[in-house]
């Protein structure tokens, strides 16, 4: 259930909470990952109108609860889609990455631009998200939930493979 407009699993029975998103494409607001994850916590009606109104992505992870317990933020990006379909289908591609971050709007910039450079080598040609995720931009400067400008943040890379 759902109290003050947010799950009781979160607001009861949670100390922190670790957000793990898939990263994909989205034709209703650009692409999906850690910060339209975090709808789950919002009742259904509230996510529903949230999935309509991209403006509003971000009223998830700006409630101040999950603002408080969300603590770290991972984004799935071992096989995403490039384009639209079944997210077991092709198109996806092997791109081995699982991204981490305590900034749920950085992590999510960071995987856009994964996802914009996959689309573009598959084309030959600039092939840009069909939304473009303009509610990163509100997260940053709106709710002040991360940063959007990737010059705001640092992208450390590190080969998890034994050797």
């Amino acid at each position: 259930g759902y109290r003050d407009g947010v799950s009781r699993i979160l607001l009861d029975d949670c100390d922190l909470m670790i957000n793990v998103a898939r990263l994909r494409p989205d034709p209703r607001f650009g692409m999906c990952g850690a910060v339209a994850n975090l709808l789950a916590c919002l009742p259904p009606e509230d996510r529903a109108a949230a999935l309509q109104d991209a403006t509003q992505l971000a009223n998830a992870p700006a409630q101040p609860v999950v603002r408080v317990k969300a603590k770290l933020h991972i984004l799935d990006a071992c096989q995403p889609n490039y384009d639209f379909g079944p997210l077991d289908m092709p198109p996806y591609w092997d791109c081995g990455r699982l991204l981490f971050s305590r900034d749920p709007v950085a992590l999510d910039c960071a995987g856009a631009a994964i996802l914009e450079a996959k689309r573009q080598e598959v084309k030959g040609a600039p092939w840009p998200l069909d939304a473009q995720p303009d509610y990163l931009q509100i997260a940053d400067s709106q709710y002040r939930l991360g940063h959007s400008d990737p010059d705001r943040f640092l992208v450390v890379e590190s080969d998890m493979e034994s050797k």
